[in-house]
Order: structure tokens, then sequence, then C-alpha cells
């Protein structure tokens, strides 16, 4: 008694963690991991890709059109990713190669992009691999790396577990009383049974999903008392409110089942005790915890216990599932499971042999389904040439010994001239020297003897994959075909020409053909060998036994054909059709540079294009990967249609067995080519032999011979059958075919076939005719002169010396030994001495000839030279050989292999720092045991503050050799410096950049240097690897271009600040040998680390070098400039800062930019080589004070900023050479605040004194502001400050003393306090440029103007409206068009569209009044909107007039109001309702006090409410005053924007007025939760509630105004319209809309109408509405007696230009309107619709619906009316009854049209 009571406080609720409890009883997280197996391809393959390739090929001879089979050199650098160590792994390197939904497993530094991941790879060894996990790294769901990954089938189920039903009621357990089972009911009434008919399995595991798992406490305490001694047991451990973990328990059976023909009872005692046929002892599992999303257990069930699988009858087993516990009885309790899976798993161990697969494991919640998989490979492994490097592409000798084997086990590759590589690494190579190839027709071996096992090796060359496809006996032809059947020597010359090096269109180089290719489905086989002969522009054939490959390339002709070798002497030609000749390609690709997606090459043939049209082609390249590859194969395509237009067919005999498809062969027809040089030899006369004795005749003619022809001893002499006319001084070509043979190449006994084809040169002047005697006295054959003609081929320098003698070795030509040893005699009398050839072959005679001038641009050569044609068809029939052949175009090769991109070294290739090293190499260049001249100095300066040279500060000078493209060696003596020098001569002419980087120890220099790059002292210099740019890139301080060395510009003028040392590379002013910089110091570092990388016009990176530097005396230096800094034109997006007033900023995260420069500090020394120049600052080693502070008005004037700042970022550093910062909504978001209080990491400020106490932290008072450690971000502790939209940004450069360049000190005003006069006090000076302040506002998104044309008419009674169409708000000078919609279905839709001008007399067609670009500035970044409104009805009342009629009146039209936003918050603060305050009405009548509405903030003007009589007396009636919110997605569009409205499918709402305003992102930070959905609530002190966008006073409200003119906006209407009109917040009346819009069905409403009908006062009111004109056509019919019925119809649609209403009542046994002959029975009502202008269709096409249902008919119109839609309604004999206050019916049609 007499004591005060205590208390009663909430119980705060208790929530169980969402857990699950394990074997153990402690509480765990359920997590679920996925497993996937993928099967990549048959095996042995490579692997997946492990590192990055950098090639490098001779680029200057390509690009001159040498050929060049295989890059100079290629390194190899692994990627690596993190083990389970921690370390980095190259074993795991491969990681980076797998793609799971296009996102490696590991990024490029060796991160991990998913987590919890283990994967294994198998390349598919002939033996195969038992699947396992990986061992480097951690394996998840309780599959250790040890355990065998079992073969499983996962059945998925997905039922229902349902538990036995209990009684409720009084029934239902409770915490005293346990639950019941319903009378009747088994406890597993609802278990559920699986079959499972699999003996083979070892184990099933039954997965139990548990859905939810809960209850919400309904019972309980949900108070406790305050107490000062409150012991922890005086809270309640339950209470009402608690949501808390509960228990699923179930029972597991399982049982084996047999074949019902089986009877196991009639088995021995031992089966059946082994086959017992009830259920095995129960599996119990208990699920306790807390689930609030779905948890699976896994149940397994060991079944390797029993031995049933021999059993007769035994076919699998049986699984039941009991739930236990019972279903919940209130929606509070939550226990859901179903029967999710059943897995079987088979338990054996499965090899997989040649299968290469990906064994993946990971976390099941990075995906919402299992993630498609890619994965980088090198795939299958195949044969190779003995003398290849699949690596560089290289071919080297077979005939060498084998050097060291290199590479990784079993793919090892020989090095050394076997080769014609050097292994420098790590699969990094290196080309030895250019020598000739040659393959003795051996493949790769283990140790490269010709006997040991075969390797197989991966390779993308497309022959040699070719060549494997079609020996391998497993998934090839090799069960098939021999390899002796095939030709392996032109599939080696295909090899090496698919690796010949061409430009491959992005500056680089690349073979001409490679292979990406994945066979997936079974084909014919010829089918698949053509099509990887495709790849590399062949085909493949069966001839004779065996398998040929032949490429389209360039090749010397075989065999030659004229009239004389002929069948007839006759060719016949033909010409491809036109149609047949394309101009366009499109060439379809995968290409690798964009993750092998489908990928287009479109290529044009301008002189195609011009000479037929554009004909496109479409097609695939096959098995490329490469853009270079598949637009030569463009090009090839449009190159071969374009010139090899011609064919020739022509018959031969026994000859043509030689030619072969893809033959190139000569055609020199007679009848085609009028000089007829061509045709069969007499003889062929291998050579003269002179030895004659001194002073003899004959030594006589040897010596007038050797003065004739040549020094040489021996020349040929061929006689020809027809006498020919030469010109003594023109050199000619002489062609012969001559039979080759085989011959044996190395130990093989392969044949090589060879052309057929030798050719000579002769000078008109060593030929003579003559009649000369055969052997045995027989003329030789002549044409009809009788005469022949003797040529004698010279073989002097001037000829080619021996070269220009035939090769009678290797061919067949006389067919004698000693035939035309030269004996005595005139040489047409020649003495022969003869011996039988053993060949038995010919004699030099009937051989076929052609001859042609040796000049290709002799007029005789174009009028006469032979055609080279390639062979397509051989057809052989009875010894007569059919032969067709397409004409051989040579050209097109060197234009195919043509590529438009860069073709300079300079812009492709690498520069070279004169090193002496490649990145292969050891990286040390020198050290301090063997000093060199160093191409890298970094030493310790000086520089002086401007020209006077005053106030030193500390420097480090660079000094670094140029780079180039050419190196050259000077000696191999180290002693005297870098035995290499740059052989550029102009550097001007290699557009060279340097890029100078320095880090310190203090900058985190120790720990980005790798360590084999990092050097250990001063005099140490090492190398860079290219790759390692990026890392160093953020580093770099200075580039250095050419041109800025030389001291010009790009157009020569000079330029100054040159950085020129050394001359000495050749004449003239562009050559230096060496370059300087100066750096300021960081006095804070002790030692400097300076690297230099070159870059070349592509950013091609050079190897870079790096030096390392200590300093010292550093104390007597300073290194800041801060107080020459000089910062102007801030601005933000193009504004220009104004001083008196604030700039308005479209964007919510405004950007802003800044000038900075300094005084400038120069260098210490002065040469001709190198002049004074100015130290270069970074900006990024620039530091930054920014602060955002309270926009004061009485000094924007003076540029002087207010003392009162808002936030603050110190020791800002902009990464970029342009100074910028951007307002992000991190520093703007008032949540952030809230969350900095709760942070340990922030620390609270007041008055320079850190605040200790977290509870102080939080308060305002106590702690005014907060500092995040270390990020140099400082913010005032008040939310209700921010966002930030009206502000100073001032901006001043400060060092690292925190002096500014204003001359302030960083955190004064802040974290120091505000200043005083003595104390903390900021200074700024506007007539200095050390800082500079812009005033900006971030504008909220404007108010929408609605411009309305209310219907003048009273008949229209206020309903009828329309929007301004475009043209006529073009006319006023609006900005734009705006126009609403409610319909009934509950969607409100906002529109906005240009205001366009379409009348010629007004201006242009088409012009619009501002552009989109414009308007978007008007609502920029709006997130939402908020509206108001008030809702009505049509409903009508008849007010009697003065002379006694009846005048219709809207009883509940929604009441017009506007929005005071200047109430906001004060009335939101209170708490507000959105009742309406009743309006105060005078004793006049008039409204002294508006009606209000939330606190004021809704003012209704005028209105009085609604009147209505209750029990006699009127009382009055306010409707209640909506308001709502609506947050944009993705897919809402201002230009229409449909937003839910629910309200107003009501029945008794009709109308509204609706007033709105857009929130923009800023309003999200302040209004709602992080979340950016959940609003935040502000708590009034009355405790109503408010959401805070409610309260925000800063928006832009819609608003309305009635026949609108020039004068309704205010003068700022096109800058940004803040106050759009003078009235602004002004609601816009809209009515309801017909429930058939457009696009609401799959019909077209074309137009649709709502009639209302009146029995008091009779007229008709008919509204139009269409895009272009807006007006009003009234009608009266008259009715019996003086009454009229009144229908009001609006129409909505682009397609109506006027309409025309009719009503017609025709009494009984009156005249039928439509059908004069006949009478109706009953009254007649109907109403008639004429709709004109619209669209004509046909009847079936078309319909008329009504709502409510009314018989309708409806048809075209005939004669004048024939374009007239009629539209008869028929009301039967009454028209509806009407009650006593509802005075309108509506009816409501739609006009529908479809296009189908």
């Amino acid at each position: 008694m007499g004591k005060k009571k205590k208390q009663k406080q909430a119980r705060p609720i208790v929530t169980d963690v969402s857990a699950v409890k394990n074997a153990e009883g402690k509480y765990v997280v359920s997590r679920s991991y996925a497993e996937v197996v993928d099967l990549l391809s048959e095996g042995v393959i490579e692997g997946l890709v492990s590192g990055e390739y950098t090639y490098d090929g001779d680029f200057s001879k390509v690009s001159q059109g040498e050929p060049v089979t295989g890059y100079e050199s290629v390194s190899f650098e692994h990627y690596t990713a993190t083990g389970d160590a921690g370390s980095n792994l190259n074993s795991l390197g491969f990681l980076r190669s797998v793609y799971w939904n296009e996102i490696p497993v590991v990024d490029k530094d060796g991160f991990y992009n998913f987590p919890y991941v283990n994967l294994q790879k198998v390349e598919g060894e002939p033996i195969g691999t038992i699947p396992k996990l990986n061992t480097e790294m951690d394996t998840y769901a309780g599959v250790s790396s040890t355990d065998i990954l079992d073969l499983t089938i996962n059945r998925p189920v997905g039922e229902r577990l349902y538990g036995p039903e209990i009684e409720g009621g009084e029934a239902a357990p409770t915490s005293t009383k346990q639950a019941r089972l319903k009378s009747g009911i088994s406890i597993d009434k609802y278990a559920k049974t699986y079959t499972v008919l699999n003996k083979e399995i070892q184990k099933i595991l039954v997965n139990i999903k548990i859905a939810a798992l809960f209850e919400n406490v309904q019972a309980g305490p949900k108070t406790y008392k305050k107490s000062k001694h409150l012991k922890k047991c005086n809270r309640a451990s339950t209470g009402f409110g608690d949501t808390k973990a509960r228990t699923i328990e179930y029972n597991i059976y399982y049982r084996p089942i047999y074949d019902q023909r089986f009877n196991p009872s009639t088995s021995s005692s031992v089966v059946k005790s082994a086959v017992n046929v009830s259920w095995s002892a129960p599996i119990t599992e208990r699920v306790t915890g807390k689930v609030d999303q779905p948890y699976i257990r896994s149940t397994a069930i060991d079944l390797s216990q029993f031995d049933y699988v021999d059993q007769e009858g035994f076919e699998g087993w049986e699984i039941r599932i009991v739930r236990i516990t019972p279903e919940p009885v209130t929606s509070y309790y939550r226990a859901t499971s179903f029967v999710d899976t059943i897995v079987e798993v088979f338990g054996t161990k499965l090899r997989y042999p040649y299968s290469s697969m990906i064994y993946s494991q990971f976390d099941a919640r990075s995906f919402s389904r299992v993630p498609a998989r890619a994965y980088d490979s090198n795939l299958i492994k195949v044969k190779i040439p003995n003398n290849y490097n699949p690596f560089l592409k290289t071919y080297g000798k077979s005939s060498v010994s084998v050097g060291t084997m290199q590479g990784s086990d079993g793919s090892k590759i020989s090095d050394g001239d076997r080769t014609n590589s050097s292994c420098v690494g790590v699969n990094s190579w290196a080309k030895r020297s250019v020598i000739d190839p040659e393959w003795d027709g051996g493949f790769a071996t283990v140790d490269g003897s010709a006997d040991a096992q075969p390797v197989k090796v991966w390779t993308d060359n497309p022959a040699w994959c070719f060549y494997d496809l079609m020996t391998n006996p497993r998934y090839g032809l090799g069960d098939h075909i021999e390899e002796s059947q095939i030709d392996k020597w032109a599939l080696y010359e295909i090899a090496q020409h698919c690796d010949e090096l061409v430009e491959d269109t992005y500056g680089g180089l690349e073979p001409r053909f490679t292979i990406n290719y994945l066979i997936t489905s079974r084909e014919e086989a010829f089918k698949v060998l053509n099509d990887l002969t495709s790849i590399f522009r062949g085909i493949a054939y069966f001839a004779n036994g065996s398998i040929f490959a032949v490429q389209d390339k360039y090749k010397l002709p075989v065999y030659q054909f004229n009239n004389s070798n002929v069948a007839g002497g006759n060719f016949t030609y033909s010409s491809s059709a036109k149609k047949a000749r394309h101009s366009v390609a499109i060439v379809r690709y995968n290409d690798k540079r964009n993750f092998f997606q489908p990928a287009i090459e479109y290529l044009e043939d301008e002189e195609s294009i011009r000479r037929y049209g554009i004909k496109e082609i479409e097609t695939s390249a096959l098995g490329t990967t490469s853009r270079g590859q598949a637009r030569r194969f463009a090009k090839w395509i449009l190159q071969s249609e374009s010139l090899e237009t011609e064919t020739v067919s022509f018959s031969m005999g026994q000859d043509g067995a030689y030619v072969q498809p893809g033959d190139v062969i000569q055609i020199y027809d007679n009848y085609r080519s009028p000089l007829k040089y061509s045709g069969r030899t007499n003889a062929v006369i291998k050579g003269l032999t002179l030895s004659t004795s001194a002073g003899s005749t004959e030594q006589n003619v040897a010596t007038q011979l050797n003065d004739q022809y040549s020094n040489q001893s021996n020349f040929n002499t061929v006689i020809l059958d027809q006498a020919l006319g030469f010109h003594p001084d023109k050199v000619y070509k002489f062609s012969i075919l001559t039979p080759t043979y085989n011959t044996v190449t190395g130990d093989s006994s392969e044949e090589v076939r060879r052309s057929q084809i030798q050719t000579g040169l002769f000078k008109g002047s060593d030929t003579q005719l003559t009649t000369g005697n055969h052997q045995n006295n027989l003329r030789f054959r002549s044409d009809l002169s009788g005469q022949c003609t003797e040529i004698t081929f010279n073989t002097g320098t001037n000829y080619g010396g021996m070269e220009n003698s035939f090769d009678f070795d290797n061919y067949v030509i006389t067919g004698y030994t000693n035939t035309g040893v030269w004996t005595s005699g005139p040489l047409q009398n020649m003495g022969v001495s003869e011996q039988g050839y053993s060949g038995g072959c010919f004699s030099g005679e009937n051989l076929v000839w052609s001859i042609e001038p040796d000049n290709a641009d002799d007029p005789e050569f174009i009028s006469g030279s032979y055609s080279n044609y390639k062979i397509i068809n051989v057809k052989e029939d009875e010894d007569v050989y059919s032969i067709s052949a397409l004409a051989y175009s040579t050209g097109k090769y060197d234009a195919v292999d043509s590529s438009t991109a860069v073709t300079t070294a300079s812009k492709i290739n690498p520069p070279l720092f004169p090193t002496g090293t490649t990145a292969s190499n050891d990286s040390t260049l020198n050290s301090e045991d063997t000093p060199i001249d160093p191409i890298l100095s970094v030493t310790q300066g000086k520089g002086y503050q401007g020209n006077e040279l005053k106030t030193p500060y500390g420097t480090v000078e660079v000094d670094f050799g140029v780079a180039g493209y050419l190196l050259e060696k000077l000696d191999d003596d180290t002693s005297n410096g870098v035995p290499y020098r740059v052989r550029d001569k102009r550097q001007a002419e290699l557009n060279i950049t340097y890029a100078v980087a320095i880090l310190t120890d203090q900058g985190g220099g120790d720990s980005i240097i790798n360590t084999d790059e990092k050097p250990t002292t001063d005099n140490e210099i090492r190398t860079i690897k290219p790759s390692r740019y990026a890392v160093y890139s953020p580093y770099v301080v200075e580039n250095i271009p050419n041109l800025k060395v030389l001291g010009v510009d790009t157009q020569g003028n000079n330029i100054g600040n040159k950085r020129r040392l050394v001359k000495g590379l050749g004449e003239g002013d562009d050559n230096i040998s060496k370059i300087h910089g100066e750096y300021l110091i960081n006095p804070n570092a002790a030692i400097y680390y300076v690297a230099v990388f070159a870059l070349s016009e592509t950013s091609t990176i050079s190897q870079g070098i790096i030096r390392r530097l200590e300093l010292q005396n550093k104390e007597d230096l300073i290194s800041s400039d801060v107080e020459t800094v000089s910062i102007t034109s801030l601005t933000s997006e193009g504004l220009e800062a104004s001083p008196d007033a604030l700039q308005p900023l479209d964007n919510v995260e405004p950007g802003f930019t800044w000038n900075v420069s300094s005084e400038g500090i120069y260098t210490t020394e002065s040469s001709e080589d190198l002049p004074y120049f100015e130290i270069p600052i970074s900006n990024r080693d620039r530091e930054y004070r920014i602060t955002f502070r309270k926009y004061d008005s009485s000094k924007a004037d003076q540029n002087i900023p207010s003392d009162y700042i808002y936030l603050e970022l110190t020791g800002y550093n902009v990464q970029s050479e342009t100074s910028n910062f951007v307002l992000q909504k991190l520093y703007n978001d008032p949540s952030s605040i809230t969350g900095y209080r709760e942070d340990p990491h922030v620390f609270g400020w007041r008055n320079g004194n850190m605040v200790s106490s977290s509870a102080d932290k939080k308060d305002p008072e106590k702690s005014e502001w907060l500092s995040i450690s270390g990020s140099g971000f400082n913010i005032r502790n008040n939310p209700d400050e921010f966002p930030l939209r009206e502000f100073d940004m001032v901006v001043e450069a400060h060092d690292s003393n925190g002096n500014t360049s204003a001359g302030n000190k960083i955190w004064q005003n802040t974290l120091l306090g505000r200043g005083t006069a003595d104390k903390n006090n900021e200074s700024f000076n506007s007539s200095k440029s050390n800082y500079d302040i812009f005033g900006g506002k971030i504008e909220s998104p404007s108010g929408v103007f609605y411009a309305q044309d209310i219907g003048s008419n009273p008949k229209a009674l206020g309903l009828s409206y329309n929007f301004l169409d475009s043209q006529k708000a073009f006319d006023l000078e609006y900005p734009y068009v705006a126009a609403a919609d409610v319909y009934p279905n509950g969607y409100l839709e906002l529109k906005l569209t240009n205001a366009t001008n379409e009348n010629p007399d007004s201006g242009p067609v088409g012009k619009n009044s501002l552009t989109d670009d414009e308007i978007d500035i008007f609502f920029n970044n709006t997130a939402g909107l908020i509206y108001y409104y008030t809702t009505g009805d049509n409903s009508v009342e008849f007010i009697k007039n003065e002379d006694g009629s009846s005048s219709p009146v809207l009883k509940n039209r929604s009441p017009e109001f506007v929005i005071d936003s200047t109430k906001l918050k004060e009335a939101n603060n209170k708490g507000v309702q959105s009742l309406m305050t009743a309006p105060t009405i005078t004793a006049g009548g008039e409204v002294s006090v508006d009606a209000t509405a939330f606190g004021g903030v809704v003012n209704l003007r005028g209105y009085r409410g609604r009147v209505i009589n209750v029990d006699g007396s009127e009382q009055v009636i306010l409707p209640i005053v909506h308001r709502g919110y609506y947050l944009f997605n993705d897919s809402d569009s201002l230009e229409s924007l449909r937003i839910p409205f629910p309200n107003i499918n009501r029945a008794e709402v009709e109308n509204i007025q609706l007033c709105y305003a857009y929130f923009d992102n800023l309003h999200l930070l302040s209004a709602f939760e992080e979340d950016e959905e959940t609003p935040i609530i502000s708590n009034a002190d009355n405790g109503i509630n408010t959401l805070k966008i409610f309260t925000e006073n800063n928006l832009n409200y819609s608003t309305a105004v009635k026949g609108a003119g020039p004068e309704s906006f205010g003068e700022d209407q096109f800058t940004y319209p803040n106050t759009m009109v003078n009235a602004p917040n002004q609601s816009l009346f809209l009515n309801e809309n017909s429930v058939s819009s457009a696009g609401d069905t799959a019909l077209a409403f074309r137009a649709w109408g709502e009639v209302w009908f009146n029995l008091s006062k009779f007229y008709i009111s008919v509204e139009q509405k269409s895009n272009k004109s807006v007006g009003f056509v009234n009608t009266f019919f008259p009715q019996e007696g003086s009454d009229n019925t009144r229908f009001l119809c609006r129409f909505a649609s682009k397609n109506i230009n006027a309409a025309e209403v009719i009503t017609l009542y025709v009494p009984a046994k009156g005249k039928h309107p439509f059908n004069s002959g006949l009478n109706v029975q009953e009254n007649l009502y109907m109403v008639i619709i004429k709709v004109s202008g619209m669209q004509v269709a046909e009847p079936n096409k078309m319909a008329v619906m009504l709502t409510p249902s009314k018989r309708v008919s409806y048809g075209w119109g005939e004669g004048q009316e024939s374009d007239k839609l009629i539209i008869k309604i028929d009301y039967g004999n009454a028209l509806p009854d009407f009650g006593e206050n509802d005075y309108f019916q509506k009816q409501t049609f739609g006009i529908l049209m479809t296009n189908e």
C-alpha cells in the first residue's frame, strides 16, 4: 500500500535462429551442394587451358609477302589459383578456363568468383580414372577427396508427406494436454511407399524436404514489469508472438521385393530368413529447429550387407516412409514436409576409359538452377610428324639426331634442329634458325627414336587432325583404312601451308588455318572427312585404292596440254553463270574473342557489286573461331567466283592417268593463241662435253661455242618440230613436259609426285633453223616449211647458271645414256655415241613443248601465253580419260591472305629495350658485382619553384634508354656496358610511348612487386614481364610519347620541354639514345622503385625494366607545392558556376570537375640536349579536401563559402588526369548515418575531441560529427539534414601535413569544431584561385502540367472534357502534352507526348516545342510518385428553375482541391488522418473556412460537402480523401505509365480529382529503408503514424488548368519547372473511361462509347474525339408529346471523325422504321449510331459488343453512307425503369476489329 505500482513494459519478441540440430545436438545451418559431371570429349585430351601463350612472329617478313612457317618464339605463363593451403598453385590454374553462366570460376587475379567449389579434371586416359574430387581443394557436403564419386540415379518425387490427423477444438493439444489421433485414424494413414526396381544398387538415399518448421506462439505473457533488479529469469522464456523451433519425426522402413511368380515361403529356411517379408526395423529421423527456407534431410540405407542379387525372383526394394509428427491444426504452427527425391547409388568403381570428364561440386545457393557450363580446353591429342613443334608450328630435319625431350610427361617434343626449336622454359620455345624442313615420313615417339612407343600431342593444325580421324581405329576409320593408303606426303605439304603465318585482322599474326571443332553426332565418313578438309580449303577423294586430300593454294603446274596431246586437238570451254557469282559473303563462325559466341563476318567485293549488284552468299566456316580465318574464307569465296569463271574439258589417252583432282595444269591452245608456239620435240640433247686436244679443230669449235653461249661446259639443246622465228635480243621461256618417276625419301617407301613441267630460258640469237638428220639418216619431223628450230640453252650467270639446264636424273627425257655427246663436226651434223637405256622409255622425242616471252608485259606474252587450270574431275572410259578443269587464278591467294588491319611492326610487335633478355630469361640484368652502363638510372636530385630556382624540392631523376623494334648485338664483352643497342634510326617514326611508374615502400610497393622482379640493391636492375603491366599501371606518374621527347607536336611545331639526352643513333636531330624524367619525392617514403615500360601505337606492351633507390638526407628537402596550386572551373556536367545563384542539377548523383594547375617546379640543370623543363606532377598524386556546405545567399555574391559544413572528404585522390568527384548516394544517404552510429570503426567527434562512449556517439548533441576511421570521410551526425539538395561545394588541395591550398587546415569547422575568431576559423580569399566554390541544387522532378478543355455546353454537366491536342499545345508554346485516364478495371494511366507542329503555317512540320532531352530534364531520376485524390459519381438531380423548368446537375462530382505543401511537415508530424474537416459556412451561405484533409495539406477550396436526406433531415457527408504511393519498376515509362488504382473498381466511383508528384532517388534514400522498397514510418506525437514519403515538402505536384493559354505559365517555364504555372498543385478531373480499352483483348477496339438516358429533359448530345479535332454536334429529334429522350455519347478513337445519334420511338401498330410493309406489334425503342471515318472492314472481321447485353445489329451503310458504320440497338417495347433518384441508365458499347 502506498507504493507506486511498477509499470509494465512491452516484452520483446524472441525469434529462434534459423538452424537445425545435428546428431551432436548442436544447431547448424543447412547448406546444399550440387555435384555435376560433364563428359567433355573422347580421350586422351590435352586438358583444360592452364595458362596463357604469348606468340612473337616475324611480322616484317609476313607484311612483305614472304612465306613464314611458325612463330619466332612462344612463351607460356601459368594461371594460378588458391589451393586449400592458401597458396597460389599452378596446378589449379585450369579453373580460369571453367565458366559457369559465362563467369570464370577463378578470375585473372587468381580470386574465386564462386564460394565453396571443388573441381577435378580427367583427361581420358586409356585405363580410365576412378572419379574423385580434387585433393588440392577443399571438399564439402561430407565428401572427401578420397571418396569415390558413385554412379547414382536421382529420381525426383516431390510428394507431400503428411502426418497423422489429430483432434482439434477442445481436444487440441496444449502445453498440458497431449495430442490425440482422430477416431478410426491410424498413424500411418498417409505413409508413402515407393518401389525401386534395381537389383544392382548398394545404397538408397531418401531425401526429405522440410519446407517450413516453426511456431508463432499465441500464448504467454506480452509484458513484464520494470525493475531495477530485474533478473534474467524474470523475463518469460517463451511469450506471446515468439517464433520458436519445432520438431518433425518420421520413420523409414525397407524390404526386398520379388517377382510374384516366385514364392519365398516355399524356399529353404535360409532363404526365408534372408527374404523376410516384414519391414526392417525403422530408421528414425528427427528434424529439430526453425526452418523458414527449404531444408533437406538425407538418410542413407545401406544395402551392401544383403546378398539378394543372385536369388531367384529378386527384383529390388520397397521403401516406406511414415511421418510420426501430426499435422498442425492452427495456422500459427507450420510443419510442412515432402518426399523430395530417392537416389539409387550403385557403389561400383567405374574408371571411364578414354573419357575426358570434369567433376564439379559447388554450393547450390550460388545458383537458382544448375548453371550453364563451358570449358576452354585443348581437346584430342593426335599423331604429329617427328620434325614438328606444335607450339611454335615449326618444322625441322628428321635426319638429325634427337635432341632433349622437352614438355609434359607423355607429350614431350624434341628440341634442336630436329624440330627447329629450342626450349627456353615450361612450354616456352624459340625458333633456332631458318632451315629447309626435311621429313622422313615418321611420326613423333616417346623418346624420339623410330622404334619407340608413338606419342600423341595436341595440335590445332587441321591436316594432322584429319590424319588422326582417318587412322584412329576407335573413333575414326583406322579399322577400314591402312595408313599406307593415305597420301601423308600431301598432308605434310598441306600442314605446312596451314602453319604459315598471316595477318589476323587485329594487327597480329596467326596460322593460316586452325581447327576448333566438336563432332557431336554420327555422320557418313565421307561427309565428315570432307567437312574437315573444308577447314583448310580442300577436298578428300578416293582413287586407285588410296585416300587423297588436296588443298586450294598456290601450286606449280604439274602437266601441260596443247593441241598435240589431246584427243582431236580440241578444248571445250564454258563460263559460269552470272547468278553464280556473288558480290557479298556472309560467313558465320564462333568468335574466340567473345566467349566463342556466334559471330558474322560480312565482306563486300566492290568490283563485283559494280558488275553484278549485291548478291549475297551465306555460309558457315566450320571449326573456325578466328575472325581472320573467317574473313579469309569470305575473301576466298568472292575471289574464286570472281576470277575463276571458266571451265575447260578435253579427252586424252593414257597420259590422263597421271593427273588427279586438285592438280594445276597448263593449257596452250593454238586456236586461242595467235602465236601458236607449241608442239612436240624431235630431240632433246643432254649437253656437250668439250674434251679436245690443244690446237685441234675441235678445240676451235669448243671455243666458239663457249664464246657464244657461256663459260660453262655443259648446256642442253632441243630440236623442235616447227620452223620459228625469234627476235634475236628477246629472252624467251621454254616449257617442256617430261615424264617423272617416283623417288625414295629417307627410309620410307612412300611416293612423292613432282611437276612434269621443266622450264628454261633462251635468247632469240641462240636459235637456228635446221633440217638436221636423225639417227639412221631419217629427217626430223617438221611443218610445211620442211625445217626445224634448234634451241641451245645458255648456262651463263644471266640465265641462272646450271639451273638453266634440264633435270635428266629425276626425269626420263632422252631415254638413252650418253646421248648427244658432241664428238666432231658442226653441231647440226653432230655425231653421236649411243647406248641403250635400261628403262626402255622415251628418247627425247615427242615431248610436249611451248614457248612464250619471259617478260609478262611483252605484247606477245599477253596475246599468246598459256592458261592455268585446276583439275576438278577425271573420268576413265576405255583407255580414254575425260578431264574437266576450272580456271586457276594464282593472284587470288595474296588477296585472300592480305588483311585490312594495321600491318606495320611498330603497331603490332612489342617495343624492345636493349636488354638482351626475353620474358622467359633470367630477369636480372646486372648486379653490383658486374656494373655496366645502366639502361636505367635512378638518382636523387633537386628541383626549384619557378624559373628563378627558389625553394628546393626533393626529386627522383630517372634516365632510361630508348626502345625500338630492331636490336643489334655489339659484342660479347659486357664489361663496358650492355652489348645490345636499338637499330631503329629515327625515334619520331616509331610512335612509342614510355610509361614511368613509381612505387614506394610506404605505398605498398614491397607487396606489389614480385620477388623475381624486385631489385634488392640500388645497383641492381631487373626486368618485368609484359603481362605484369596491369599491376604497375595505377602507379604510372608520366606517359612520355616520342613527340614529347623530341619537343615537337604532331605538326612538327616546337613545344619545348624536351627530354632527349644523348644523340648517336644516326644522322639528324631526331636521334636519341636516352630519355630523362624527374619527379617529386614523397617525404614519408624511404625506398623508391622506378619501373619503365614502352608501349606501341596500339598499346602492345614491352618487357619492363625496374630499379631501386634509397633516399638520403630527405629531411633537408620539401615536397609539397600545395601553396602554388590553383583550382578553377569547378562545375557540374557543363554548367557554369554563378556567384549569386544555385545551379540546377538534373542528377541525384551529380558529377563535378575542376581544373588544377601550379606555379611549377623546374629541373636544376640545363644544357643543349636537356633544357629546363617543368617536373610533371600527376593529378593522381594530388590530394583534395572536398566539403559540402550550407548555401549562404548573403555570401554568394562574394564567392565566400559558409562555415556550416555537412560533410567533408580529405585525402581524396583522383585516379585519372581529369579532376572529378561524384556525390554518390552513399555520401548523401541519411540511413548511412544510422549505420555509422553502430559501426565500431566509426568514431564520434565534438569540438576537437573524440567521443569515447558508443552511447554518446548516437546522440547528435554529444557527437556532432562521425568520422570513418582511415577514410578521410567525415559527416554531420544528423540524418534529418540529409539527403542534401541545396549546397555549396568547395574544393581545396592539401598536402600530407593537412595544409590546404586556401591556407586552411583539414578538419577545421568539422572534427576540430566550429571556428571562432581565434580558433579553427577558416579563411577564404575570393580574389585568389587557390580554391573554388560551386552552388548546386538537386531539383525534384517537375510537376506535370495538364491543360483540359472542359465542355462549355451546360448539357454536358461537367463530365465531358478533352486534353489539348498536340497542335494546340504547340501553338500555345506548351512544353509537352499531358493526358490521363482512369479505367474501371483498376488502373490509372498517365501519358506524356511531344507538343508537335502539324500545321505548315506554324513552322516546320514535325517540330517539337522541346526536344526529348529537354523534356527529360523535367523528370530526371524519377523513382515513383505519390498521389492524392477524391472520388465521386455521375448521379444527377434536377433543380427547378425560376421559369418552372428543371435543369440537371451532378449530385456527387468529385470535389476539387489543391495541395498546400507548406503544411506537409507540420501536419504529418502531428499525425493526421484522411477524413476531411468540415468547412465553415457563413449565414449568407459563403464558405469562410475551407474543408481540408491531412491536416490542411489538402484544401478543398469552397467545397460544402454532400447533402443527403436522412430521416427527413439534411446531413452533410464529408468523403474521404485518399493518398498513396507507387514505386516504378524497370518496365515503367513516363511516356505511358499505367499504375494500379483499385478504388476506381468500386461501383459507386465514376470520377476522381487527382493531384500527384513524382519523387526521385534521393527521396528513396530519405523515405525508404535500404531495400528501397519498405517505406519508413514517421512516428507522430499523437501516436498516428505516417509514411515519411508523405512528409517530403520538396516535391512538385501536378496541376490542371481549364482553357489554358500562354499567360498561365511562369517566366522560367523552359529552364527548370519548379513553378510550372502561376497556380500550381491544382487537382485534375478525370471521368471513368470505358472498360473496353485498346490492347485489353486480342481484338482491336477501334471505337467505344457510353450512352446515358434520362426521361425528364430530352435532348441528344454527342461528343466526338480524335487526334486532330475536338467539338460537339447536337441533334434534336422530337418524340411523342413534348418530351425528348436524352442520349449522351462519348467516343475515343483515332478512327472516328464524326458520329450521329438518332433515337426512334414507334408506337404499337406503327410502321417498322426499316420495313414499311411491316407493322410493330408493341412499342419500339431503338437507338441508331452512325459512325464516320472508320476503315471499312469485312463483316466477319468486326463486332459490336454491348454492356449490358442488348439486341444489336450493325453493318455498313448504303449509297452516300457506304463509309459509315450503322449500329442499331433494340431496347424492345420499353425503356428500362428508373428509380426515384436514379435518372440515368448507362449503356456501354465497343466497336472491335481484328486483323486475322
